[in-house]
């Protein structure tokens, strides 16, 4: 039985019995896609331009987008 993951464009990203990559981005629409608990999801990525606090990062909702893994963060170059 394979395993089969779409986007929401319900393009077929994954037709296979075991997913090989982490990181999948879609053809059709350029969205990407990260393996995360046995099952892919969509995330983007943020670019962090200044330090904020805890309690600024939770009001803005970016601190549990991050621990739920759909929001990875690189920082300015």
């Amino acid at each position: 039985m394979n395993f089969t993951y779409r986007c929401d464009c319900n393009k077929l990203l994954v037709d296979q019995p075991t997913p090989t990559d982490k990181n999948i981005r879609c053809p059709k629409c350029g969205k990407l896609h990260m393996w995360f608990k046995d099952n892919y999801r969509e995330y983007e990525i943020a670019t962090l331009v200044d330090s904020f606090t805890p309690r600024e990062l939770s009001g803005l909702g970016l601190n549990n987008r991050m621990k739920r893994g759909l929001i990875r963060c690189k920082m300015k170059d």
